[in-house]
């Protein structure tokens, strides 16, 4: 989980000086990066995990 935030945190704080400071074509592009990474993120740490978990109990319920 830490190398996952870790790698996210230094993406989105890399791209905040292009959101404040951008010109108009660079901050749309850094606003949908950063959209997109912590979209991933939120994807990979809780939809992912709790989606195993379910096809898991799934599963264990069929072979008994």
């Amino acid at each position: 989980m830490w190398p996952i935030l870790s790698t996210s945190a230094t993406t989105v704080f890399g791209l905040l000086p292009m959101v404040i400071l951008g010109s108009s074509l660079n901050r749309p592009i850094a606003i949908s990066i950063i959209s997109g990474v912590v979209f991933s993120t939120v994807l990979t740490l809780i939809l992912v995990p709790n989606v195993y978990l379910l096809v898991e109990s799934m599963s264990r319920k069929k072979a008994i």
